[in-house]
């Protein structure tokens, strides 16, 4: 993903932490497992928006958000369950207008939210969302399990 700021993110899954490549072309790693501030446990996915990276941890059923760029932690939100603001192993995050729409894959849903992390609404879906993107046309684009994309 490319930022604002010249600075590309990856997601390192496995090691629980994100890759931050600088200017000089050099890696930077951000986080490690945990379930405290700044830690991860499988992070999917990042959106930057408004200088804020938002990242989908998704065994911890949140999304954390990091000022940019020093990284700093913000304030996380979600927690584990099915309620509305709540989520079950969320897996991707695309900036949707003024919101971010979330991939809640196991609750077969996405999730809307406001940057401050507040729940706007929820839409329900047939199938098990793994991915969520934004086209060049603005439109949203959700991929479920079976690898079919679809817009909505």
């Amino acid at each position: 993903m490319m930022t604002a700021w010249n600075e590309r993110i990856f997601v390192d899954e496995l090691n629980h932490q994100l890759l931050v490549e600088n200017p000089d072309r050099s890696m930077t790693a951000r986080g490690r497992h945990g379930s405290g501030p700044g830690e991860f446990h499988y992070p999917r996915d990042v959106a930057v928006l408004n200088s804020r990276a938002y990242v989908v941890d998704s065994w911890n059923h949140r999304v954390q958000v990091f000022d940019l760029p020093s990284w700093q932690f913000a304030f996380a939100f979600g927690s584990f369950g099915s309620e509305s603001g709540q989520f079950f192993c969320p897996s991707s995050i695309a900036v949707a207008g003024p919101f971010l729409a979330i991939a809640d894959t196991n609750n077969s849903r996405l999730s809307f939210h406001h940057p401050d992390g507040a729940c706007a609404f929820v839409y329900d879906l047939p199938r098990f969302p793994v991915q969520v993107r934004t086209t060049p046309g603005g439109f949203l684009e959700v991929q479920s399990e079976d690898g079919e994309w679809e817009s909505l």
